[in-house]
């Protein structure tokens, strides 16, 4: 039952997907100069904020993983 549910979402993930990357491309195609440079703003201001919160997390799992082995070095001597 779940897997049939499971395939089935991920269609209308797939088809949703598909419909939105139209949409967007229409759009896009018929922005003003001065909107797609805004629309180039508000993206590089995303992405920066998820490379942020990537790095974040990434240093969260080092240190994680530092106190993990010293904790493991700890126990063993």
């Amino acid at each position: 039952y779940y897997q049939q549910e499971s395939s089935k979402l991920r269609q209308q993930i797939s088809s949703l997907q598909n419909s939105n990357r139209s949409l967007v491309r229409d759009s896009v195609s018929t922005m003003t100069l001065r909107d797609l440079k805004q629309l180039e703003g508000r993206l590089e201001k995303g992405i920066a904020k998820i490379r942020a919160r990537k790095n974040e997390l990434m240093y969260a799992e080092v240190e994680y993983m530092q106190k993990r082995v010293n904790t493991t070095y700890e126990f063993l001597y």
